[in-house]
């Protein structure tokens, strides 16, 4: 008697054809008759996936991968369930399983680069996409992933001519026309950068982060009218603004008339120290219409103290974000504000000081060791928690050459130090250590009242430094935020700023050494 005909050809067929529920009813009838064999079982696992019953599917796999451990196709078609389900440790797991297996596997390599990445592990996943492309170099998508690996390591150099090669294998990858965009507007280079996101807008309508992206290169050319416009595209993200005040009458930048507008933060502290200038001009508009009106702004906690004690230079009432809301008519996000009063590059608003220290909040700061000395507040790493961090923090060993500067007197001013960077200060006679822990932005305001001068990576102390117009140096990656510019060694934003930018992505140690130089020459000129 002659053996049946496998079903296997069948349901392969059926899954080609899309014919997912045949499929599945062809595996489940075969599986009855041999309810051990792991081919079926994959089989079956990968038609459930693409009708979307993923508990199933991850069962029949896991079933396939039980009985027959050494079939990389089990392990990576499991891998692959794993992470569609969001169970990201177990998806990695059997990627490096199926590699184990056969380390040719380009797919696994990619699909456990991406999942690298998305943890931040970059330089295994910069790794990983290497390899993948070394035995497929076909792979678009993994150029588009290297891309990006290579633009979060700040290496938008490096990403240029891979996402080209990229565009190359596929012109109509909507992801290497975005990286290409970020690459270029990081580079210095956002006029060349805008066709590359509105081929992708092309390719994906309405995406409302392409049109970020292409807001962000605006903003960065200068074109500040343009790209405060592109830029309330944001307000179509879900989550961004509280539904409280959302639903409430949005403000178009009329005088007020009488009417209470809400002010409220919507972003980091340093966007609302930046931004929370136009409260005033918003109330003033109002005023010299004559028609009045009150302004209201709700700011983040540490900032509540700050923009409370200004006397009522800022707004009529300052709440703190999650306080209950008082009556108000119109509501506009901080970040609205440039849009809505009309903002372009040669009207940049910078009455500084706009922001004050707080009388009667007293930070104390201890005397240098040499009462001559040079009083340098100090901010060398930001909000780890940021997208950029890696970026824009400076190392602290790579501050060295600062700390060793003779009649300088170093005083941190952040408000958490990591335990290796505390080991390192602690060996330094010139670091002053602060007799108490900062609570908020009142204390740094106060604290940096009492300094010659403030240098900080791109930070919320940044901005206070320049709202108060206490000098600052700001220390710039090469791809620097959009607010510093181009090419530039002061800000508009802040008239009291001196930019330091790296000459190329990663160089700290170029900064530093300018960043010397004019230590070196403020210590001179005080003598």
């Amino acid at each position: 008697m002659s053996p049946l005909p496998s079903p296997v050809p069948d349901i392969v067929d059926r899954l080609r054809a899309r014919d997912f529920a045949g499929a599945a009813a062809t595996a489940e009838r075969a599986l009855r008759q041999s309810p051990q064999d792991p081919d079926l079982l994959h089989l079956l696992g990968l038609a459930r996936r693409q009708l979307g019953q993923m508990d199933q599917a991850i069962a029949a796999m896991e079933s396939a991968a039980g009985i027959d451990p050494r079939r990389a196709s089990f392990h990576f078609s499991l891998g692959q369930l794993y992470g569609a389900a969001g169970r990201a440790e177990a998806a990695i797991q059997c990627f490096e399983r199926a590699i184990t297996l056969e380390p040719a596997h380009a797919r696994a390599q990619y699909e456990l680069a991406c999942l690298s990445r998305a943890a931040g592990d970059l330089e295994r996943a910069e790794r990983l996409l290497r390899a993948c492309l070394a035995l497929d170099r076909d792979h678009a998508g993994a150029h588009a992933e290297l891309g990006a690996a290579l633009l979060d390591r700040g290496r938008a150099d490096l990403a240029v001519p891979v996402l080209e090669a990229g565009l190359v294998l596929a012109p109509s990858m909507t992801a290497l026309h975005v990286n290409l965009g970020n690459a270029l507007r990081d580079l210095g280079r956002p006029l060349e950068a805008l066709p590359y996101y509105e081929r992708a807008l092309e390719l994906q309508p309405g995406a409302v982060e392409i049109e970020l992206n292409r807001a962000f290169a605006l903003l960065r050319a200068g074109r500040l009218t343009q790209g405060f416009a592109a830029y309330e595209v944001r307000r179509r993200k879900r989550g961004l603004v509280r539904t409280a005040l959302a639903e409430r009458p949005a403000w178009d930048g009329t005088p007020l008339a009488g009417r209470t507008l809400m002010v409220h933060a919507e972003q980091g502290q340093g966007d609302s120290i930046q931004f929370v200038r136009y409260a005033a001009l918003a109330r003033a508009h109002g005023l010299e219409a004559g028609g009045g009106g009150r302004v209201i702004v709700e700011c983040q906690k540490r900032l509540l103290r700050l923009f409370q004690g200004q006397g009522g230079a800022l707004a009529d009432l300052v709440i703190a974000r999650g306080d209950k809301l008082p009556e108000f008519d119109v509501q506009a996000p901080m970040m609205s504000l440039p849009f809505l009063m009309r903002t372009n590059l040669a009207d940049i608003p910078a009455p500084v000081p706009y922001l004050k220290p707080v009388p009667g909040i007293d930070f104390t700061l201890r005397d240098p060791p040499h009462m001559d000395s040079l009083r340098v507040g100090l901010v060398w790493s930001g909000n780890a928690a940021h997208h950029q961090d890696r970026m824009r923090s400076c190392p602290l060993e790579a501050l060295a050459p600062v700390l060793s500067l003779a009649r300088v007197a170093i005083y941190p001013l952040q408000l958490d130090v990591a335990p290796a960077d505390r080991a390192l200060l602690a060996a330094r006679d010139s670091v002053v250590m602060p007799e108490r822990r900062q609570e908020d932005f009142a204390d740094l305001a106060a604290a940096m009242a009492g300094l010659d001068l403030v240098v900080s990576v791109d930070t919320a102390a940044a901005h206070l430094a320049g709202a108060m117009g206490v000098p600052a140096i700001v220390l710039l990656s090469h791809g620097a935020d959009w607010r510093w510019m181009l090419d530039r060694a002061d800000s508009p934003w802040y008239p009291g700023l001196t930019l330091i930018r790296q000459p190329r992505p990663g160089d700290w140690a170029g900064v530093v050494q300018r960043l010397t130089a004019l230590l070196r020459a403020r210590i001179g000129a005080k003598r």
